[in-house]
């Protein structure tokens, strides 16, 4: 994933819309990362069910066209896979 950064080397004020682009970028992997620990915990069917399809949804997002036009990259099947090693994979 690029990262930006809110100052530049060439000290120009950060460009809005990539710091908007990282904005949701960012939120779509602490939301996986939040319903992943709530999916472990979860027990009843229709909860976890909910939960799965939320899931998917941020899933869907990470191999869209949509998600590189924002990240300007084509990994997202890979960023995918890291959060799943750590959602599924961490003993907290």
């Amino acid at each position: 994933m690029r990262t930006f950064h809110a100052e530049s080397q060439s000290h120009h004020e950060p460009d809005p819309y990539d710091e908007l682009a990282t904005g949701i970028i960012r939120q779509a992997a602490e939301d996986y990362r939040r319903l992943g620990k709530k999916l472990r915990y979860s027990n009843e069917k229709s909860e976890r069910k909910e939960i799965e399809n939320a899931m998917g949804i941020i899933r869907n997002f990470f191999i869209s066209d949509w998600f590189s036009v924002l990240s300007g990259l084509e990994n997202g099947c890979s960023i995918l896979e890291k959060l799943d090693e750590e959602v599924f994979d961490s003993n907290d």
